[in-house]
């Protein structure tokens, strides 16, 4: 004899919920941390296609990793960074500096320790989003970004952040 609809439906939800003493699913337990190989997945996927668009649907899960994993350490500050007060500029060139941290980090792991040694490939990932944006955009810019660019475009970036007499802050 067949049920009628409700009654079958009734009798599927009766039997699909868990018994009392099935173990219950944490929804609040820590995420696992991305995995390298993801991460660096993502970082190149925005780096191939620089916009701001792009770093917005990829950014969490970069400084997810970046964050918690303890394969990086990255250092972000002045000299090497600052804020030019145009919020969607600075936003988009801060995660392009992180992006550019973690996969050099990621990639060199013997010189995780150094708070230096990302640096000039931080800054070259932030000149990646940089050049394309003042290209598309040629009214707006940044001091700061300007003249990593020169001196990247010169030869003088390792130099530059070798030689900056400010020490970076202390990483995390």
């Amino acid at each position: 004899m067949a049920l009628p609809a409700i009654a079958s439906l009734a009798l599927l939800l009766a039997v699909a919920r868990a018994p009392e003493d099935a173990p219950k699913v944490d929804k609040t337990a820590p995420r696992p941390v991305p995995t390298s190989a993801v991460t660096l997945d993502a970082i190149d996927r925005i780096l191939a296609d620089p916009k701001v668009d792009a770093m917005r649907s990829e950014y969490p899960l970069i400084v997810d990793f970046a964050q918690r994993s303890d394969q990086v350490e990255i250092v972000i500050g002045e000299p090497f960074f600052a804020f030019s007060g145009q919020k969607p500029l600075d936003a988009a060139l801060l995660a392009y500096y992180l992006a550019g941290a973690v996969k050099f980090d990621l990639t060199h792991r013997e010189l995780v320790s150094d708070p230096r040694a990302d640096v000039p490939d931080a800054i070259r990932a932030a000149l990646v989003f940089y050049r394309k944006y003042h290209a598309a955009h040629p009214e707006t810019s940044h001091p700061l970004f300007e003249r990593f660019d020169k001196l990247d475009r010169e030869g003088g970036l390792e130099a530059f952040v070798r030689d900056a007499q400010t020490p970076p802050a202390s990483p995390r």
